[in-house]
């Protein structure tokens, strides 16, 4: 699990960082259940190979092109034990439900995305819906499955700060790791002297902090097309071998 320790600190005045303390980052994160893809007929693990023919039964010599012809399954000893196939549908209406904005605190969010309304009606529908969700701490909880046999996702309606409407897939409780000890929620009964003091002494960033240097991808927009296509297709198979 991706950890960081160090110091939080803010520039005052030109002069050297002041230092807000020493500070660990957990990455949070699901239960990890490592599977395999086997071969339907076989019940053996397929040998990965190149993307052309994609995977290879190394017992009958079958080929498949996708995983979506393979069974996942979970190694037992010597053996693999098949994961059932989910008889789950496709969602089509998706149906929404209050909860407290306090009682999202602690849930590990997996992605985030946006919500497109498709017409004016469903335009208004939104902004209604964000606007009591804002006013009153809430989020609207919702379930979808994006394909048949596929996973179920929970997603909360919210709003950012910014007054974007998003929706956050979430990892369900029964299926994320514990928080690490010494977690810190925000505390209302700070005093607005002190807050007023911090808020005056951090610097406000800027358009630069929101870039990174990408030593990979400042490589690919300098290089010429041909070498361009090399290039990418050697990080390709750089993340291949790491995944």
């Amino acid at each position: 699990m991706a950890t960081w320790k160090g110091e939080f600190q803010i520039s005052v005045l030109g002069f050297a960082g002041l230092s807000l303390g020493t500070f660990e980052l957990h990455k949070l994160r699901a239960k990890q259940i490592k599977t395999e893809l086997i071969c339907p007929e076989c019940q053996v693990e397929v040998e990965g190979i190149p993307i052309s023919e994609r995977y290879k039964c190394p017992k009958c010599g079958r080929r498949f092109k996708s995983w979506y012809q393979l069974k996942r399954a979970v190694k037992s000893g010597s053996g693999y034990i098949p994961i059932p196939p989910k008889n789950t549908e496709k969602t089509v209406k998706a149906e929404l439900k209050l909860l407290d904005l306090s009682e999202v605190r602690g849930l590990v969010t997996k992605e985030e995305y946006v919500v497109i309304p498709r017409d004016e009606a469903s335009r208004r529908n939104l902004q209604k819906i964000g606007a009591m969700l804002l006013r009153h701490n809430k989020v609207a909880l919702f379930k979808l499955c994006f394909r048949k046999g596929g996973d179920q996702h929970i997603f909360y309606i919210t709003v950012n700060d910014d007054g974007l409407i998003i929706a956050r897939s979430i990892v369900p409780l029964n299926l994320v790791e514990p928080l690490p000890a010494g977690v810190v929620y925000a505390e209302e009964n700070v005093p607005e002297q002190e807050i007023q003091e911090l808020l005056n002494a951090m610097p406000k960033a800027t358009e630069q902090d929101l870039i990174l240097v990408d030593e990979t991808i400042e490589a690919v927009a300098k290089a010429q097309p041909e070498e361009a296509q090399d290039l990418v297709k050697a990080i390709k198979q750089v993340m291949i071998k790491e995944q």
